[in-house]
This record gives C-alpha cells, sequence and structure tokens, in this order.
C-alpha cells in the first residue's frame, strides 16, 4: 500500500498538540530533561496524558491563578500556559478566544513557539480570525529558529496552491530540511514527496507532456494532491483479501470509504465488508466506488463484470475519484470490452446502457452520438437504474446534451431516492440549501449532511463547507468551511477544492509571493 502524505488538518491539529503538551506545570523540569530543543522534540506524552498535569479542580484553579497573574505581569511563558488553559479548559472555563488571546500576547514577545501555535490557530481560525496566510508567515518565523514541525508544515502548504503557488521542488527541500532535522514524519513522508518532485520535473519536458496526454482530458487541471491511501494500491497488496487491505487503511481513508466504525471482527469478513462498501458507494464515496469496480473487474468477493466495473468506476470519475480515472482506460483497452457492452447494450441492460452513455459524455467514447447517448441514458432511467437516474439529472441540470431544466434534474434525483439512493438524497439536500432560501434554516437537511459524511459522502463534506461559508442553518465561520472543504478536496473534489481557492482567494494579500495563477475548469464537469 502507498505511503499516504499527511492530511494537513490533522497535521495541524497534531502539532498544536505537540507544542502545546510540552507545557505544563513541570515545563521547565522536562525542558531540563530534553535541553535539545525549545519544543522538546524528544519528549513524547503518553497518548492518554492530558496537556496539563491532572488534578483536583480546586487544585486547577489555583495555578490558573497563579498563571493569569503572571501572565498579566508580562511573563512569556505564563502567557503561553494561560492559553493551553484557556484552549483545554483547565482552571478555567474553556475559551477559545480568550486561548488565541494570550497565545498572540506570547509571541509577540517574541516566543517560537507561542508563534508556532499562533500559526496553527490562524490556519484553523481558532479563537482568531480565519488566515492561513498569517500562519504561513508565523510558520516561516519558526521555521528560522530550527523548528522541523514548521519546516514540515510549510513543505505541505507548498504542495496545494492555495497560499503560495504549488512548488514540488520547494516542498521537497523544505521537507528534506524537516527530515535531515530528525523529524520522523517529515522522514516518513520524504519518499513521496520526492517521487512528486520528480514527475514534476519531468512533467516539464516534451516527452512526458506527450505521454500524458491521454489521460489529461480526463483529469483536474487544479486540484490539491490527494492525501489519502488506497487500499490495494501496490503490487504489496497482491494475494491479499478485501478485509486485510481494508484493514490496512488509514483512518481517514476508512472515513471516506463509510467505515469509520473503527475495526472490528466484521472487517475480516470480506462479504461483509463488501456489503458495506456498497453503501458507502451509495452514500457517493467516490473511493469506495472506485474499490468495488476494482473487485467487478477482477472478481474480488463480487462477480466479474466488466461492465458493472465501468459503471462503477464512471460513477467513481463523477464525484472526482482521482485513482477511477486510469483504471476505467485500462478495462476500455480489454479487447473484449466494446463488444460486450455493445452486445448487452442490444439485449436491454440497463447498466450497459448507462455505462456507454456515460462513456460518451465524459469522452472516453466517440462511437455513439449525442442523440444515441440521450436516448440510451434515458432507457437506462426508464427501468429505474438509479445512477441512470442521477446522471440524467445530472444532465439536465447543467444543460449537457439535453435543454437545462432543474425541476427536471430535481423530479429524477427525488425519483433515485424515493427507490432507496442515499446519493440522490444528498444532492436534494445540497441543491435545497443552496438554491431554495426557504429552506436554508432547514435542521433536516444539515443533519442530513452530518449524516451522511460518516458514510463516505464527499458531496456532504463540500455541502456543509458552503452551509459554513455562507451561514446557512450554521453559523458563519471561514475556518469551518475551510476545514469541510478541504476533507472534500484531499478526496479529489474539485467542487471542494475551487470552493476553498475562493476562500483563499478572498483574503489573498497583495505581496507578490501570495499570487496564483487562475484556476483552469474542466467543460465535462
Amino acid at each position: 500500500m502507498s505511503r499516504p502524505l499527511h492530511n494537513s488538518i490533522l497535521l495541524g491539529l497534531s502539532f498544536l498538540l505537540l507544542s502545546l503538551s510540552g507545557l505544563s506545570l513541570n515545563a521547565q523540569e522536562e525542558k531540563k530533561k530534553n535541553n535539545d530543543s525549545p519544543v522538546f522534540r524528544s519528549y513524547r506524552p503518553p497518548p492518554e496524558a492530558p496537556p496539563v498535569q491532572e488534578s483536583d479542580a480546586l487544585r486547577q484553579i489555583w495555578f490558573a491563578f497563579l498563571a493569569a497573574r503572571k501572565a498579566n505581569a508580562g511573563d512569556a511563558k505564563s502567557q503561553q500556559e494561560l492559553a493551553v488553559r484557556y484552549l483545554y479548559g483547565k482552571g478555567v472555563e474553556r475559551d477559545t478566544v480568550k486561548a488565541a488571546h494570550w497565545m498572540q500576547k506570547a509571541a509577540d514577545q517574541g516566543m517560537i513557539t507561542a508563534k508556532f501555535d499562533v500559526a496553527i490557530l490562524a490556519f484553523h481560525g481558532w479563537g482568531m480570525p480565519w488566515d492561513p496566510f498569517l500562519s504561513y508567515r508565523y510558520l516561516l518565523e519558526a521555521s528560522a529558529h530550527d523548528m522541523p514541525e514548521a519546516d514540515y508544515f510549510i513543505a505541505v502548504i507548498h504542495t496545494e496552491d492555495l497560499v503560495v503557488p504549488r512548488d514540488w521542488t520547494k516542498a521537497y527541500r523544505w521537507m528534506k530540511k524537516a527530515a535531515d532535522a530528525g523529524f520522523k514524519p517529515a522522514k516518513d513522508a520524504l519518499p513521496d514527496f520526492a517521487e512528486k518532485k520528480a514527475e514534476e520535473e519531468a512533467a516539464r519536458t516534451a516527452a512526458t507532456a506527450a505521454s500524458a496526454k491521454i489521460t489529461s482530458a480526463f483529469l483536474p487541471s487544479s486540484t490539491m494532491p490527494v492525501l489519502l491511501d488506497f487500499p490495494g494500491d501496490s503490487a504489496k497488496s497482491t494475494g491479499k483479501s478485501l478485509g486485510e487491505l481494508i484493514k490496512g487503511a488509514s483512518d481517514d481513508t476508512r472515513l471516506a470509504l463509510g467505515l469509520s466504525g473503527g475495526l472490528d471482527s466484521a472487517l475480516s469478513v470480506d462479504s461483509v465488508t463488501v456489503k458495506k462498501l456498497i453503501r458507502a458507494a451509495d452514500a457517493g464515496s467516490p473511493e469506495a466506488l472506485t474499490i468495488l469496480g476494482r473487485c467487478s473487474e477482477s472478481g474480488l468477493e463480487m462477480t466479474k463484470d466488466s461492465i458493472a466495473a465501468a459503471a462503477y468506476f464512471v460513477r467513481a470519475i463523477r464525484l472526482d475519484g482521482p485513482k477511477a480515472p486510469p483504471m476505467l482506460l485500462a478495462l476500455l483497452e480489454q479487447m473484449s470490452f466494446h463488444s460486450h457492452l455493445k452486445g448487452r447494450s442490444l439485449r436491454g441492460d440497463a447498466v450497459a446502457d448507462y455505462v456507454w452513455a456515460a462513456l460518451a459524455a465524459l469522452g472516453f467514447d466517440a462511437a455513439i452520438t449525442q442523440s444515441q447517448a440521450v436516448q440510451m441514458l434515458k432507457k437506462s432511467a426508464d427501468q429505474e437504474f438509479g445512477p441512470a437516474l442521477i446522471e440524467m439529472g445530472l444532465w439536465y441540470y447543467g444543460g449537457k446534451w439535453v435543454d437545462q431544466d432543474r425541476e427536471q434534474a430535481i423530479a429524477l434525483w427525488r425519483q433515485a431516492a424515493r427507490n432507496g439512493s442515499r446519493d440522490a438524497e444528498v444532492r436534494l439536500a445540497v441543491t435545497s440549501l443552496r438554491e431554495d432560501e426557504d429552506a436554508r434554516n432547514d435542521s433536516a437537511a444539515i443533519s442530513l449532511l452530518y449524516r451522511a459524511v460518516p458514510e463516505g459522502s464527499v458531496l456532504a463534506q463540500v455541502g456543509l463547507g458552503y452551509c459554513y461559508e455562507q451561514g446557512i442553518g450554521v453559523p458563519k465561520k471561514a475556518g469551518e468551511a475551510a476545514r469541510w472543504y478541504r476533507a472534500g478536496a484531499m478526496r479529489g473534489s474539485q467542487d471542494a477544492y475551487r470552493a476553498l481557492r475562493r476562500l483563499y482567494d478572498s483574503i489573498r494579500p497583495s505581496e507578490t509571493e501570495f499570487e496564483i495563477e487562475e484556476e483552469t475548469t474542466d467543460e465535462h464537469r
């Protein structure tokens, strides 16, 4: 299985816990024991240990009082400790605004670890306005004082094309700096960064540009690097059962696959795993759809069926699943595929009609005309094949090869939802929240999106991001919107990435270092 690049949301949180957990009532003793670093890099608290030493409530209140007295007198270390106490509610009522206030006070006095912590708070919008550009500036200051944690974060920022232009060569240099300093997460990530750096350098040559032409029309032109691992994505996975592959996936990947409930004994039974993946696919998980496509193609725990596999891959592509296009291309290159597809379509097979029409719409197949594709898709939808109803709805919604008719699109999605499609339910909820002013305070729609996230829906993540960006049914919070958009963008969603870019552009400083080229869009979306 390939090594996943690190999710920068969890990265920020882990960094915050890392630097703040060193601040306890015994911080001076820890520094003496670990005097090699201002952030105690060699110190690792037990996973269950709280950031401030546990004690009775009265004692915590007393220590918070002492920290507040010294903080008000201008002691930077006490200001940072008080910030931690407000962040975690130790001896004081939890208050992220006060936490950010006192952390900023310590940072203003030149305390490097406090500057790093302010960078994390600003990146997430915790207790202060969301500002990834301010975060980047503070990270540079922390890096200048030899903090590999900051180097690591800066490396990730250089891969996203959000704060600064994407540059894998620079990203690699920052990551190598962190790795050379002994920071383990950087050591783990460095091979991936080296590979991406080599790809970027090769992409500048004419030979690579020619070889990449075949898939360029189907892949995002501007998106974040996908940070999820993918079960069975390496030679080492050969011969493993589906359950074994899923068990090796990261927490983020299991969430995307609708398996966030944890690893239980059921996951060792591949037939049960397939059923869970089918539920996630129905909810709109591009990862689950891609895995099911692979299983259908190979006959792993499913009936071997190349047409069903193509249907799964097409649905994953519609949700911007980044692994699906090359897998679908490889399937289409099989000698018997097109004859098999044609034969089943002539017999009135709804899945085959859906696949052929969708392949034409996506630009994978030019063997049929637009009108033929429309007729094929309508035939499949008339048989109430759920994916065809959703695809037909997409065509009417965007005016793809049919006259734009959003009411007809909604009607088709409602029909799919009545037949049990969770994906259709999510689409209806998102569309309602975005376009129907009367539904903008619809708590049921918001609740549906929250429930759909652990089921695997990437559209629900994007929908929640929009709600927080616009203040629809929830408080208006740019940081929370960015968090949801980032979660979707990490899975390949171009809609999520574009929304994230929009958020960044809305507060982008005028300095040259932050200038980023306008993104392009794909016509087939």
